[in-house]
C-alpha cells in the first residue's frame, strides 16, 4: 500500500469516528467506538488520540465526546447549501400558518440533516435545531425523500435500511407502511418513529437539482385527524415557492 492510499485510509477512518460520535445518545469510550466501527482497538486509539489533539474531540472519564470545532466544518455548508435563504422565508410562513415547528431537510446517506428550521412562539413547540439529524426511517422528512427517488434508486436505498433496521431490532413494517402511504399520497406523516411524542407531515421538494423536504413536526396529540388536511394544504402550497 502506498504512502497515498494509507492517508486517504487513515482519513476515511477518522471521518468514520466522527461520525459514530455525531449519531451516539451520549460520549463513547474507545471500546464502544470499536463496536460501533470494527475498527482494531489500536486503530481506535490512534484516530481519538489525533481527534483530541486537533481539537474536534474532547475526552472526559475515559470517553469521548465532540467539540464544537466541528461546527466549524458543518455551518459553512449549511450556510451554502442552495436555497437556504428563500427556504427560511418559506419555513417562518408555514410555521405562522400551522403554529407549528418546521423544517427543511436533505438526505445524507441513511440519515436526514436539517438545513432550515423555523420555530413559532408557542412554549409547546417542538424544538428543531439547524443541523440535526434522524435515521431516514424515523423520520416523515426521510420518507418523503425516500418515496420520491426513482426506481431502482429507492429499491437499492430500502435494502440498506432493511438491513440496518434488522441490525438494531426495530420494526420493519412500521417503516415499509410508511413508505407505501408516502408512495401512494405524495405525502409522509409519521407518529412516534423518532419519539413517542411527536408527530410529523412532510412533503418532498426537488430544488437546485436535488430531493429534499419540508416538513411540519409537532407533538403526537397536536397533529390531529382534524389538522391534517390544512397542514397538508399549507406544505403543498409553500412547496411550489422552493421547487425547481
Amino acid at each position: 500500500m502506498t504512502a497515498s492510499k494509507k492517508t486517504i485510509v487513515a482519513l476515511a477512518r477518522g471521518i468514520k469516528v466522527l461520525e459514530t460520535l455525531s449519531n451516539a445518545e451520549g460520549p463513547m469510550s474507545n471500546s464502544q467506538i470499536v463496536r460501533a466501527t470494527g475498527y482494531a482497538p489500536s486503530t481506535v486509539s490512534r484516530l481519538t488520540a489525533s481527534l483530541v489533539e486537533l481539537g474536534y474531540l474532547r475526552i472526559s472519564q475515559n470517553t469521548y465526546v465532540l467539540t464544537p470545532k466541528n461546527l466549524s466544518l458543518g455551518y459553512p455548508v449549511l450556510a451554502g447549501a442552495a436555497n437556504t435563504s428563500r427556504a427560511q422565508r418559506v419555513l417562518d410562513d408555514l410555521a405562522a400558518r400551522t403554529g407549528f415547528s418546521t423544517g427543511y431537510a436533505i438526505r445524507d446517506r441513511l440519515y436526514v440533516t436539517f438545513l432550515v428550521v423555523s420555530r413559532p412562539s408557542s412554549p409547546r413547540a417542538v424544538n428543531v435545531a439547524v443541523g440535526a439529524r434522524l435515521p431516514v426511517a424515523a423520520s416523515a422528512s426521510g420518507i418523503a425523500i425516500l418515496s420520491a427517488i426513482d426506481e431502482p434508486d429507492r429499491t437499492r436505498l430500502m435494502r440498506r435500511i432493511h438491513a440496518e433496521l434488522r441490525e438494531r431490532n426495530f420494526s420493519i413494517d412500521q417503516f415499509q407502511q410508511a413508505i407505501d402511504d408516502a408512495v401512494n399520497n405524495s405525502y409522509a406523516i409519521t407518529t412516534g418513529l423518532w419519539r413517542s411524542d411527536i408527530a410529523a407531515m412532510a412533503v418532498p421538494v426537488r430544488s437546485g437539482g436535488e430531493l429534499h423536504a419540508l416538513t411540519v413536526i409537532a407533538r403526537t396529540q397536536q397533529l390531529t385527524e382534524g389538522n391534517q388536511e390544512k397542514i397538508l394544504d399549507s406544505l403543498q402550497d409553500v412547496s411550489t415557492w422552493i421547487s425547481d
